[in-house]
């Protein structure tokens, strides 16, 4: 169904119950249909480090190019996922923010712990 959706350059499905597995089969029909998506909002949708390293393979991959804003506000994000899209960030020179406030690893980082990926986190991550 998505293949038509080329034009689509906004996204926004939060509130859902979309968790891990809905991240997987999202990041498959975004990557085959072609869309220019340039904001995902998935805030509240249950998402865990499973769903965030899923998104993160998929932009890497250049699924998703021209991603500006993703926001992952309210998930269950924690240390494993939340340096996949650390990394992520570091090579996608589109993206201009990323939400990760009120999820277990902003919520770490933002109190102060180290993350173990060894990673700059770069500017444009909000936690």
């Amino acid at each position: 169904m998505l293949y038509k959706l080329r034009p689509l350059t906004e996204l926004r499905l939060s509130a859902t119950q979309l968790g891990d597995d809905g991240v997987v089969v999202l990041c498959r029909a975004l990557a085959s249909s072609g869309a220019a998506l340039e904001v995902l909002e998935l805030n509240k949708c249950k998402i865990g480090d499973g769903g965030a390293c899923e998104l993160a393979h998929a932009m890497v991959n250049k699924a998703l190019p021209e991603m500006k804003e993703l926001s992952l506000s309210g998930n269950r994000i924690a240390m494993r996922g939340g340096c996949a899209l650390a990394r992520f960030c570091a090579l996608c020179p589109m993206l201009q923010r990323v939400d990760l406030s009120r999820n277990p690893f902003g919520t770490e980082i933002a109190e102060g712990k180290e993350p173990t990926c060894d990673l700059p986190f770069p500017a444009q991550i909000r936690f």
